[in-house]
């Protein structure tokens, strides 16, 4: 009985052989027949001789199938002789496998498609007979712990290459998870004027969301106008490193979304308005270092956000960019802040955050300059202020409505202050610029710039009741003269070409005289909006 188990082994060792060559160097038709034309002399006569063994391996399966079938469990106990004598074999066949190797490498394309083959001859050899299926299963649990134990380099890569054959999609989806091309089921794109898509709606019901940085053989460039809006499903989102810019409202109400992530290349520059407004479990968002702007209202009321760094690269923060994040503990800008302007109320309602504080007022920045930002005041109750020597940007409406102040000195650090920073401060009789400053300067106590063309404050607590605003003024900014009762007239030159909105807002008692003919182009529509009488063509007294 032994014997015929060998022999059964040995026939089942060519049938393999066979079936393995037929996989490095052929194909098979439908019917099964060998075709390949590009085979050599050598894979004929191997696949002739495989026919004829698989002929002779036929009879004698049918031969000793009832025999076999009839073996008793003693024969069972025994297997393990068969699997010592079978050892031979298996290192006869390691031996070919080290030669045919370098065949398998030249015809790597083939070996790719010979999960195929082997599926189809293992449905062949297990509809032969259950005891060929036994004895297989005693050969391959031996070749298991042959190619397990053995240091021959070529078994090695053979049992490698089966084993990623055998596991090629998960592999391929862990390697190359998203690929460019790849993205959700349901987003619609549309096709920009620069050439690029746009990423525009969301149809589907998927909790991770994938943004392609290729589709239809274009990048895509923009996350659209409100395209995630209430998509209250989604849990993850991935942006491509292709993305530059995410528009308004893209995220919002997005209300379970966790996690936001960005590639290590991003090239977003833009978060837009109300962009991930309302995302209320939002815990951290790394904002690239590519990011220039932070829109109006980006992250308001993400209640779940903890911390938050502001990279060197973003210039500008828009109003009310982080209001009501009510579990904000820590806001840190790099060291090397490119920072120039915040907007107003942009941590409005921030009560956990974490100031550093200095006089009445409280600061943000970072280890190195923990006094980069004034951001607001701690009250409302003080005279005067020297704001700190390393401030580089003062925030929109930093000291808005203190009605007690008379006097603030602005250092030479200071490049950067927000508009209507000094609003309703109706007791201000002094602005004072340090005669260092490269951007602003002080004149009468009037807030300035630097080349004295732009008049950006009027210091409103003054008790003259005329002014006329200097030649070669060109420009008065937005709610410059905002609030100021005590002026009964003021004079603007030709020389002024703009004028920005809400600059004489509130001032109940003016009448203003212009000696330009008519309304320059450059003063915007509500540049008067309390309607003030205003005398065209003024030539003076």
């Amino acid at each position: 009985m032994k014997a015929k188990l060998l022999k059964v082994l040995a026939v089942l060792g060519c049938l393999t052989l066979s079936a393995g060559f037929a996989a490095c160097g052929g194909k098979t038709d439908d019917g099964g027949n060998s075709s390949g034309s590009s085979i050599d002399s050598s894979v004929l006569h191997e696949n002739s001789s495989s026919e004829m063994i698989e002929d002779e391996s036929s009879e004698v399966i049918e031969s000793s199938s009832e025999e076999v079938l009839d073996s008793s469990s003693e024969e069972v106990e025994d297997s393990s002789e068969v699997v010592e004598d079978s050892s031979e074999v298996i290192e006869d066949r390691s031996e070919v496998i080290e030669d045919r190797s370098e065949v398998i490498e030249d015809r790597s394309e083939v070996v790719e498609d010979r999960s195929e083959v082997i599926e189809e001859s293992s449905e062949e050899v297990e509809d032969s007979s259950e005891v060929v299926d036994s004895s297989e299963e005693v050969v391959e649990d031996s070749l298991e712990e042959s190619f397990s134990t053995t240091e021959d380099s070529a078994s090695e890569e053979i049992v490698d290459s089966s084993s990623e054959e055998g596991s090629s999609e998960e592999g391929s989806s862990s390697e190359e998870e998203y690929p460019e091309d790849y993205y959700t089921e349901g987003l619609v794109f549309k096709l920009r004027s620069d050439d690029t898509y746009a990423v525009t709606d969301y149809t589907g019901t998927a909790t991770e969301m994938v943004i392609p940085s290729v589709y239809s053989g274009k990048a895509v460039t923009s996350i659209g106008y409100e395209a995630f809006r209430g998509c209250i499903g989604l849990t993850k989102i991935i942006v491509p490193d292709s993305v530059m810019s995410i528009g308004y409202g893209a995220f919002s109400y997005c209300e379970n979304l966790t996690n936001v992530a960005f590639g290590e290349n991003s090239q977003l520059s833009i978060i837009g308005n109300s962009a991930f407004l309302g995302c209320n479990t939002v815990t951290k968002i790394v904002i690239p270092d590519s990011v220039t702007s932070i829109g109006i209202s980006a992250f308001p009321y993400c209640s779940s956000l903890t911390e938050i760094v502001i990279p060197d690269s973003v210039t500008s923060i828009g109003d009310y960019a982080f209001g009501n994040c009510d579990s904000l503990t820590s806001v840190t800008f790099g060291e090397n802040s490119q920072l120039t302007s915040i907007g107003n109320s942009a941590f409005l309602g921030c009560d956990a955050l974490k100031y550093n504080e200095y006089g009445n007022c409280k600061y943000l920045g970072n280890d190195e300059n923990p006094y980069l930002a004034l951001i607001s005041v701690t009250n409302q109750n003080f005279r005067d202020y020297t704001i700190h020597e390393n401030t580089t940007v003062i925030a929109s409406q930093a000291f808005f409505s203190c009605a007690n102040l008379t006097e603030i000195v602005i250092p030479d650090s200071v490049t950067s202050i927000g508009y209507m920073a000094f609003s309703y401060c109706d007791s201000l009789t002094n602005i004072a610029v340090d005669e260092n400053n490269t951007v602003y300067k002080s004149i009468d106590g009037n807030l300035y710039s630097k080349d004295g063309t732009t008049l950006i404050q009027y210091a409103i607590g003054k008790t003259a009741t005329s002014f006329t605003i200097p030649d070669g003024v060109t420009s008065i900014g937005c709610d410059a003269f905002h609030n100021c009762d005590s002026l009964t007239e003021i004079v603007i030159p030709d020389s002024v070409t703009s004028i920005g909105n809400y600059a004489f807002t509130a001032c109940y008692s003016l009448t203003i005289y212009c000696e330009a003919e008519s309304q320059p182009s450059g003063w915007e529509s509500d540049w008067n909006p309390s309607n003030r009488p205003v005398v065209w063509g003024y030539k003076g007294e």
